[in-house]
């Protein structure tokens, strides 16, 4: 016989946000929107945020060219960058919004714009193409926060944020520009 256990929504959002509140206490935080929209599935109040500690690495990968890069807060958006200046992507919680580096040439910044479904991809402040997106869908994988944000546009594959089960993004996947180039960036586990 199997037992199905059910999980009371507001009490597992009091848990979370007691390891939310140890690891805002625990250091500094960069926090990412996902969780809040997940979390407003299951409360109609929702003030918690995703967090990530400051000691989280991140693996980026673009055109062949890797970095090894740490995350910062900024004003409105999370800056991933590394010691040697020779990269950095600026994310609002949802899209990658510029990246610079990588190998490209120097002075080289490729930026996105999104108002109301369309993206307009942009080199130097030079727009060079727009798409139509869908709205992020949420897809649960396994128990509690775990899953991925999947957002579709024409033309170019699924853009993808991965969460893992504490509700922290792991995984981040999308075009910067029509032709399909993309960006990964991944936490990195240290041995």
């Amino acid at each position: 016989m199997m037992v199905r256990q059910i999980v009371n929504p507001r009490l597992f959002l009091k848990s979370l946000s007691i390891t939310v509140l140890l690891s805002v206490l625990a250091g500094c935080n960069v926090t990412f929107p996902q969780v809040d929209a997940l979390r407003s599935q299951f409360s109609a109040s929702s003030a918690d945020s995703l967090t990530v500690p400051e000691d989280a690495l991140w693996m980026a990968s673009f055109q062949g060219e890797g970095r090894l890069l740490a995350a910062y807060q900024r004003e409105g958006y999370v800056l991933f960058a590394n010691a040697d200046n020779d990269a950095e992507i600026e994310f609002d919680g949802w899209i990658i919004r510029s990246l610079s580096g990588f190998g490209m040439n120097s002075g080289t910044t490729l930026s996105i714009s999104d108002e109301a479904g369309t993206r307009a991809f942009l080199t130097n402040g030079a727009e060079s193409a727009s798409v139509n997106c869908d709205e992020w869908k949420w897809t649960p994988r396994g128990h509690h926060l775990a899953g991925e944000w999947v957002q579709s546009c024409e033309g170019i594959a699924s853009g993808t944020i991965t969460l893992n089960e504490a509700g922290e993004i792991i995984a981040i996947d999308q075009a910067l520009d029509r032709s399909g180039r993309r960006l990964i960036l991944q936490r990195y586990k240290r041995s």
